[in-house]
């Protein structure tokens, strides 16, 4: 984050708030994001004496974006391997389509800053002051940006860099490539999260902001909160298995074979069915798992467009609408200070926005490029 504050300079300081939180969100759960992200916001309006909202949303639309989007996060994750999407590709549609989101998002609280401003207030809980005084540690004891950014792009990097060399080199041309072979094995996504992980670790280790001996403790915390968000994700998939069960998935696709639906019409049924599980549970993960259980069938009439493009639909489909039974509704709206009205306005429609502008974004490169770009 400070790295991109220096880069852009503080009068873009909500572009680098987005962008940082763009990056941040591949690998981190968004409530999780904000509570770190909400100290920089917080010190930002208090040395501007403006935006403060504006600097909350730029969290928000950038952190929020990547989330359901661009594995490893655990939905496109899921979602890619049920449908049998190659994670390189995955990453390179998640980020493009994100950056569309994110812009239609990040427009909209531009918009409401300078016509709706909310002041800062004085709310905080106890995880928010202890993420506060990280945000105070010196540049010196902290790491580079190339070793901070290191345990996301590596991985990310890897994972494409296997999927575009698969298409560069033809077929039976591979077999003595030193390179080839490296990649193929480092590529694979359960190998490059584990250096991602590793990575992390080692730069856990040698910082000079935890004591060593809560390192332990730190790395516990962790993963607990990765055992949540895999029972999170486990329950989701348990939930779509039962709807696989009760053949809505095959309900849904005679629906779609009966009516002569086409590519762009079964991918805005996809849209809408996700969006209606992501109102009715709150969760962004289980709306995309769950979805898979009722049109993942439809992959088996045909689409004639890549299948990529019904993953990344349903990443957009489960943006739309967060309220009271969404978590991040409540971290955001606590720590930001807002009511329950305020949230509405703000949280639950730059997250919506995201949702129709991905969308909108993945018709036209469905309908432009039905092949995907490699």
């Amino acid at each position: 984050m400070r790295s991109f504050l220096h880069l852009m300079g503080e009068k873009r300081a909500p572009e680098a708030m987005a962008g940082s939180s763009f990056l941040l969100g591949i690998p981190v759960f968004f409530d999780t994001l904000f509570y770190l992200m909400i100290p920089l916001a917080r010190a930002l309006a208090v040395q501007t004496k403006k935006n403060y909202v504006l600097y909350v949303l730029a969290i928000v639309a950038g952190g929020a974006m990547t989330h359901s989007l661009v594995p490893p996060t655990p939905g496109p994750l899921v979602v890619a391997g049920e449908l049998g999407v190659d994670l390189g590709r995955m990453i390179v549609g998640g980020l493009l389509v994100g950056l569309v989101g994110m812009s239609g998002a990040f427009a909209y609280a531009r918009w409401f800053n300078a016509h709706h401003p909310i002041e800062m207030r004085s709310e905080q809980n106890e995880k928010a002051n202890r993420f506060a005084k990280l945000a105070e540690t010196p540049d010196e004891d902290l790491p580079g940006l190339f070793a901070s950014l290191a345990p996301i792009l590596i991985p990310v990097l890897l994972i494409a860099g296997k999927s575009v060399l698969v298409q560069l080199i033809p077929p039976g041309e591979e077999n003595g490539s030193l390179l080839f072979d490296g990649l193929m094995v480092l590529g694979d996504k359960n190998l490059a999260l584990t250096l991602g992980a590793l990575l992390a670790l080692r730069q856990l280790m040698r910082s000079r902001v935890i004591a060593k001996p809560d390192l332990g403790q730190t790395v516990k915390d962790s993963l607990q909160s990765a055992g949540v968000i895999i029972l999170i994700t486990g329950m989701g998939g348990a939930f779509g298995g039962i709807l696989q069960q009760t053949s809505l998935g095959l309900e849904v696709s005679a629906f779609a074979s009966q009516q002569e639906l086409g590519p762009i019409a079964i991918l805005i049924l996809a849209y809408f069915t996700t969006s209606v599980i992501r109102i009715a549970q709150g969760s962004a993960t289980v709306a995309m798992v769950t979805s898979i259980g009722i049109v993942g069938g439809l992959m088996s009439s045909g689409l004639g467009i890549h299948p990529v493009y019904l993953a990344l639909i349903i990443g957009c489909g489960a943006k739309p609408i967060p309220w009271m039974n969404d978590s991040g509704f409540w971290v955001v709206g606590k720590l930001s200070g807002f009511t329950e009205g305020e949230t509405f306005k703000t949280f639950s429609l730059v997250i919506a926005l995201q949702g129709i502008c991905g969308g909108i974004a993945v018709l036209a490169l469905a309908y432009f490029v039905p092949d995907f770009l490699f």
